[in-house]
């Protein structure tokens, strides 16, 4: 029989939530997965989805809070011989013993989205988090370490698939996950050899052609990987803290680039969130355009929106240092964020750049080439060039001549390519 949740032992509970600790799931796991006569049984993984936003901006007494708050919720949305744990951080791992179908684990992950998705109130004011979950059923042969690694694996591509969902371990994932791993390493060995490579991508005047930008994009291609795609690697450089190390790398090869070219346009570069949030930062830009002989009129850095709803604050800060030491800003995929409005009346910028998913749609779609005429108009109210991106056809360039977009950037204008 399998046994049901004891009371908490003080030396098995976890002190901020009064959930089962690390040290218990690990021995319940253990013997589960050790007793080849037990029923099945399932293993959840949650991660609340916004929890560091709230620790970074209400601070830690308010991230404590919402951390005993979603250990209520667990209680509530599981059933009553299941376990509980925190297992560290902002993630729980519940245990489900004698699971009859995979269509109960579905069922209480479900509920655990929905619970966690409530508004929290904390000193009036309003926050939310969410969860995502990744579910794994032990087969019979699963260790303990192998479930939690399975759970694991679910809940890294619920994350990955926009968090607010749950997602069932399959061995694809662990393909996956394999994959992820080649990648990782690759990417590490590229920024310590220095093997990334830059390409540039035209911007160019929407009135006749003529280039008056260039963005500057890193490109990896690795011998055993082949070409691997900025889309693949460039967030998993965020996943392992390396988006700092990799602009520098991005930003000093470019500025070299476009003095050894004697390039009279401006050079268009991603400023991530990790890269904000360095103190440091705007100084270390300051002596990188010295170093070059770059004016920083010349060159423009790229932010999303996104930024300034979760480092809001410090962001603001950096950014206005940035402005006023001559530097551009261009606000990135605009529409696609939580706050775009919001982001253009909070900062000054010099460019709004249409989103390309905007921009594929703008010649059928009325919904599409309303959205680009309106982001064109608010960008002119703003004093800001709006371009477009993902320029692909004539149909599409002829259109947004007509709706007044100033720039644009795309595969009809040029792919990125490595200037010699």
């Amino acid at each position: 029989m399998v046994r049901t949740t004891p009371s908490i032992d003080p030396s098995h509970q976890d002190s901020l939530t009064g959930l089962f600790g690390r040290a218990y799931l690990d021995e319940y796991l253990g013997e589960l997965a050790s007793n080849s006569d037990e029923k099945a049984f399932a293993v959840l993984f949650v991660d609340l989805d916004r929890f560091k936003w709230v620790n970074d901006s209400l601070g830690h007494q308010a991230g404590d809070t919402v951390l005993k708050i979603a250990a209520l919720r667990l209680r509530e949305a599981v059933r009553d011989d299941d376990v509980i744990a925190r297992f560290g951080g902002d993630e729980f791992v519940i245990v489900m013993p004698d699971v009859q179908s995979v269509g109960v684990t579905t069922k209480i992950a479900k509920r655990i989205v929905v619970e966690l998705n409530k508004p929290i109130v904390i000193d009036g004011r309003q926050s939310g988090v969410g969860a995502s979950v990744g579910i794994a059923l032990s087969d019979g042969s699963s260790t303990s370490a192998d479930i939690l690694r399975q759970a694991d694996m679910a809940l890294y591509e619920a994350k990955a698939r926009g968090r607010g969902r749950h997602v069932i371990f399959d061995h694809r994932l662990a393909e996956k996950a394999d994959r992820r791993m080649s990648v990782e390493m690759a990417v590490r060995s590229a920024i310590e050899l220095d093997c990334l490579d830059i390409h540039f991508q035209p911007i160019v005047s929407m009135a006749d052609r003529s280039v008056v930008g260039n963005e500057a994009l890193a490109r990896l291609e690795h011998p055993e990987l082949g070409h691997l795609s900025p889309a693949e690697f460039v967030p998993l450089a965020g996943d392992l803290g390396l988006m700092p190390v990799m602009g520098q790398w991005l930003r000093r090869h470019s500025f070299g680039r476009h003095r050894s070219l004697g390039l009279s346009s401006h050079i268009s570069l991603n400023l991530s969130g990790p890269e904000i949030t360095r103190p440091s930062i705007v100084d270390e830009i300051l002596a990188d355009t010295e170093e070059f002989g770059i004016t920083p009129s010349s060159i423009c850095f790229e932010i999303n929106e996104d930024i300034l709803i979760h480092e809001e604050m410090r962001a603001l800060h950096t950014l206005q240092r940035i402005r006023e030491a001559g530097f551009l800003l261009s606000l990135d995929d605009f529409g696609t964020g939580h706050a775009s409005l919001t982001a253009l009346r909070t900062i000054q910028v010099d460019e709004v750049k249409i989103d390309r998913s905007f921009v594929s749609g703008v010649e059928d779609c009325a919904v599409d080439r309303s959205i680009c005429q309106a982001v064109a108009v608010l960008a002119e109210g703003a004093g800001a060039r709006v371009v477009a991106e993902g320029v692909e056809t004539e149909g599409q360039f002829r259109v947004l001549q007509e709706l007044g977009v100033h720039l644009g950037q795309g595969y009809l204008f040029g792919k990125p390519e490595a200037l010699l």
